[in-house]
């Protein structure tokens, strides 16, 4: 598998950065900003900078993953999941560290200019999420190590990433935005929760304390259940909250999607097969945050 990658090259950094991840981080600024135009209106510029910001820490925080997982010995040959650079050798630890630095010190420029037009809430948002970045699986006390991934993942890619995206755009905290942020933060979860349902046997192994490894199988699925359940309960609550007219229920239109993979993923063991549900998960928020953004942009 990794014999055309030559160690060190492009495409190995292009790895590590995991592209399909990236929808995560993309979503909520496409719902903030979808809020933003529906309230007030869209500063391009800043929306611009805000994704290559959002952008440039998830994938430090990805490069940080790959070193930090191999160092506490949770990435082997037996994962099921995706090629991680530093266990296959592609990438050293040090290049891996050496990238996460550059790439955070792109987020703190583009983070220079938000603060200079949003102030000093956009700094406390900036540290915030590149601490977490590192805090994830790295540090003395990785919080993905104990029980602490889902929360950090509903948090940062609900609240932090929505609001605050929302926030650079019109300088005031909207309860809007804190509405629409608990369905991103819902479905963004389930993608982590069907990563750790898959390596389940692994983490446990390596000592990795997950939601999955602590809970169980039957047990996880419920919580997923409960995340998806509530993401699809909200555009009915913003409807008569806010006396929206009836396109705020568009994301009804992908729960059958949702349905589909809870269904699969009930009865399904930790395998390679899950990686299936993994990408579904990820094609599910983008197309419920599409639909979202479009209801608010319809309601203008």
């Amino acid at each position: 598998m990794t014999c055309d990658i030559k160690p060190g090259s492009a495409k190995a950094f292009l790895i590590a950065c995991r592209p399909s991840t990236l929808i995560v981080g993309l979503t909520p600024i496409i719902v903030g900003t979808s809020i933003a135009y529906y309230e007030q209106s869209i500063a391009w510029i800043a929306t611009f900078i805000t994704l290559i910001g959002a952008l440039a820490i998830q994938i430090g925080t990805n490069f940080i993953n790959d070193f930090a997982d191999f160092e506490h010995g949770a990435d082997t040959k037996d994962r099921l999941g995706s090629l991680r650079t530093a266990q296959a050798k592609l990438l050293s630890v040090k290049q891996l560290k050496t990238a996460t630095v550059v790439v955070f010190i792109i987020a703190v420029l583009c983070g220079l200019y938000l603060i200079n037009k949003a102030g000093m809430p956009i700094l406390i948002i900036g540290i915030a999420s590149m601490l977490a970045g590192w805090a994830y699986t790295a540090g003395p006390y990785p919080l993905g190590y104990h029980k602490l991934g889902d929360p950090f993942v509903f948090v940062f890619f609900g609240f932090v990433a929505v609001c605050g995206t929302h926030y650079v755009q019109i300088q005031q905290l909207s309860p809007l935005a804190l509405w629409a942020a608990i369905p991103i933060g819902c479905l963004a979860t389930s993608i982590l929760i069907i990563n750790n349902l898959r390596d389940r046997i692994t983490d446990k192994a390596a000592g990795k304390k997950t939601l999955a490894v602590y809970l169980g199988h039957r047990n996880i699925c419920i919580e997923l259940v409960i995340l998806i359940l509530t993401a699809y309960v909200i555009p009915v609550v913003l409807k008569f909250q806010y006396s929206l007219n009836i396109f705020i229920l568009l994301p009804l239109l992908s729960y059958p999607k949702a349905h589909v993979m809870i269904a699969t993923l009930w009865n399904q063991e930790p395998s390679k097969a899950m990686n299936q549900q993994l990408r579904a998960a990820a094609k599910l928020l983008l197309l419920y945050g599409v639909l979202l953004a479009l209801g608010f942009v319809i309601n203008k």
